[in-house]
């Protein structure tokens, strides 16, 4: 299979990009600096159980979506979470799979995890990929960046002035908490929030569907976007205590020392303020950038994105 597109970032709007291009006749390598792929779709998997620790559902109202979460229906990769939000829907067995399942089965696409792109090169055979230790992949004629915005402009701004109104986009980011207690904790599945809460979610994983059984009560809890860019430099450890005394204030329940607790930083957790359009490409159309930033914080938005960007480039 000959590779000459190569995606950077293995979350929704990169999957759909390679899709797109894939489905166009391209060979598409994608890219993901983590162990796994999903971006902010993420599941972690403990002794204890799973975590879905980032985005907690989808919706939809775009056809096209509409159209891929039917696909994921029929390989049993999704179910409604009717219970926090009319028509919610999660991955099946953990929001990752929202991601997963969508490049099972993909002819045309080849996925690399824990390389994490630090430079875009331009040669004369095309575009070539170097992390920070100097190892590369390439040469590819097109390159789409579906990253956090702040990250794709890095990678860009040497490729012309358009890449510049990345920095139009902004982030609120979110301080996450996963814990596991011996016994169940006396409060409902997903507690409801006040408007001043420094909480934006909290969620006991059994909650989340009949293949989220355990032995032990899982909980992830993130806090608010001002409470989270108050402490997000903090270390994960450091923050864990800090984090568990949050939930305890706001829920005005004892909470006990759990037996398993782990902090994750999302630094571009939520879109605050979107470019407003699709997608961004160069002048002479090899390189783009799709991803939530273009057009809002919903993980339709980001899929719309990363298709339209591959369609541009196709």
């Amino acid at each position: 299979m000959s590779l000459d597109v190569a995606v950077i970032g293995a979350g929704m709007a990169g999957l759909a990009a390679a899709r797109t291009l894939a489905a166009a006749g391209h060979g598409v390598q994608v890219f993901d600096k983590g162990r796994g792929i999903g971006g902010r779709l993420s599941t972690r998997r403990t002794e204890y159980g799973a975590f879905d620790h980032g985005a907690q559902y989808a919706t939809v109202r775009d056809p096209a979506f509409s159209q891929y979460i039917a696909e994921l229906h029929e390989k049993g990769a999704i179910h409604v979470w009717d219970s926090v939000k009319q028509g919610a829907m999660i991955g099946k067995p953990g929001m990752a799979a929202l991601v997963k399942a969508g490049f099972e089965g993909q002819d045309g696409i080849a996925v690399i995890t824990g390389f994490e792109v630090a430079h875009i090169g331009k040669v004369a055979e095309g575009h070539v990929l170097s992390d920070k230790d100097g190892n590369h992949h390439g040469p590819f004629d097109k390159v789409v960046v579906a990253a956090p915005a702040p990250q794709a402009l890095n990678l860009l701004q040497t490729f012309g002035e358009g890449f510049q109104r990345l920095g139009e986009i902004s982030y609120a980011p979110s301080y996450t908490l996963l814990a596991a207690f011996d016994k169940p904790l006396d409060l409902p599945d997903v507690p409801e929030l006040g408007e001043t809460s420094q909480l934006a979610m909290a969620c006991r994983q059994s909650a989340r569907g009949p293949d989220r059984g355990s032995d032990h009560d899982l909980w992830v809890v993130q806090a608010s976007a001002s409470y989270s860019s108050e402490h997000i430099e903090r270390e994960r450890d450091a923050m864990v205590p800090v984090l568990l005394r949050l939930f305890q204030d706001e829920m005005g329940v004892d909470v006990p020392q759990p037996i398993y607790g782990a902090g994750h930083r999302w630094r571009y957790a939520l879109v605050e303020e979107a470019l407003g359009e699709p997608y961004l490409l160069s002048a002479d159309g090899t390189l783009g950038v799709a991803g939530d930033g273009m057009l809002g914080p919903r993980i339709e938005l980001a899929f719309l994105s990363g298709a339209h960007c591959g369609q541009a480039m196709a």
